[in-house]
């Protein structure tokens, strides 16, 4: 899994994950912080994407 997000600066970045739970998990503790939006999810396993509107809506923030 490659999460990319833009960080408080507005600067695009990217973290890797083992799995889809780690990564969704690691996500809405940073969006409900307020440390960063998230933009993509990638599941590089499935050769998935998910964009932004679809990883809120995972977490529970639509």
């Amino acid at each position: 899994m490659i999460v990319f997000f833009f960080d408080t600066w507005g600067q695009r970045c990217q973290t890797h994950f083992s799995d889809m739970k780690a990564a969704l998990d690691w996500i809405f503790i940073g969006y409900e912080k307020g440390f960063f939006m998230p933009v993509q999810l990638t599941d590089t396993k499935n050769s998935k994407a998910y964009s932004a509107k679809a990883i809120l809506e995972m977490i529970g923030e639509v």
